[in-house]
């Protein structure tokens, strides 16, 4: 739209405010694309299962945590990638998730080539998270990643409780858990 004015100051308060709109109007355009590409929190997983690249897949229940000795966590606070507040979750009992990664047997020929292998964790919302075979069985970091019930024992999910900035590792409704080889 193009109104033409004699007087420049009019037209300039114009184009001003039509800027001033487009910048609301990105801003709104970044908030909901951002909500639309997040982990969405509505669905739940009562079983993981581990494929890719082991000899036999595995299945775990969420009824299984309950015939193995659980470790009470602190309070674990969700943040962003900025390391800014979400939420805090409470009353949390996990089992390490070393323990279960280890009922699967990976395909390999030598023990030297595990470091050739990663772990995609799937939440069934699609949400994915990787982390390297070093890091969940030769780092602090694995020693930090708990297999949890949530939202009233309806759900599993995985936290890790040395990272810095929470949320990006924290996947909801975990679903799946896929070994692949780096090529």
């Amino acid at each position: 739209m193009c109104w033409k004015v004699s007087n420049p100051f009019i037209t300039l308060s114009f184009h001003i405010n039509h800027f001033t709109n487009m910048k609301v109007l990105f801003t709104a355009l970044l908030l909901v694309t951002g909500i639309a590409f997040g982990q969405h929190t509505d669905c739940l997983s009562k079983t993981i299962t581990m494929n890719g690249e082991v000899k036999k897949e595995v299945q775990f229940h969420l009824t299984s945590l309950d015939t193995i000795p659980m470790k009470k966590l602190a309070d674990f606070t969700i943040t962003d990638h900025k390391g800014a507040f979400k939420s805090t979750l409470t009353n949390l009992e996990g089992v390490e998730l070393q323990y279960i990664l280890k009922q699967a047997v990976i395909k390999m020929e030598k023990p030297k080539l595990l470091s050739e292998f990663y772990f995609v964790f799937t939440a069934c919302d699609g949400y994915k998270v990787v982390y390297s075979w070093n890091e969940l069985f030769n780092s602090r970091t694995g020693d930090n990643i708990y297999l949890v019930k949530e939202k009233n024992g309806e759900t599993l999910s995985s936290i890790c409780t040395a990272d810095a900035m929470t949320g990006r590792r924290y996947v909801q409704g975990l679903s799946s858990i896929t070994i692949k080889r780096a090529e």
